[in-house]
């Protein structure tokens, strides 16, 4: 049997979808604008998490004690230590930030970095090198 005429067909129906489905996105860019449909489509922007960190301070705000946790994690492609105080998140916080978080400073949560024994030469927090603070 002569299975060639079959692959063909779904080759060519393959490149058929993918025309269409390119056709669609040139059309929406086109007419929506590109910046709009980056949005939507979601997967052509780099991943940020600062969104979902806004999130969790507007939740921390109703927690005690929660928003001054450090957390580590990848902001602008490096991995940081990170809480609600950060300039990147606090600006998007839909409250007020507590102001009990004076024993919770960078420079504190880098000096317990440095008791424990961790190299802090190259670490982030709240986006500024450990060595500025200390």
């Amino acid at each position: 049997m002569n299975k060639k005429g079959q692959e063909m067909s779904v080759t060519t129906l393959i490149l058929i979808v993918l025309g269409i489905v390119l056709l669609v996105l040139i059309v929406l860019g086109f007419t929506m604008g590109w910046q709009q449909l980056w949005e939507k489509v979601n997967i052509f922007r780099p991943s940020s998490n600062v969104d979902s960190l806004v999130q969790s301070c507007n939740f921390a705000l109703t927690q005690p004690g929660a928003f001054c946790e450090y957390k580590l994690v990848t902001l602008d492609g490096k991995s940081q230590y990170v809480n609600c105080q950060d300039g990147r998140i606090s600006s998007g916080l839909e409250g007020s930030a507590p102001s009990n978080c004076a024993g919770n400073t960078p420079k504190s949560y880098c000096g317990n970095l440095t008791a424990a024994g961790k190299d802090v030469s190259n670490t982030l927090v709240n986006g500024a090198l450990c060595s500025s603070y200390l």
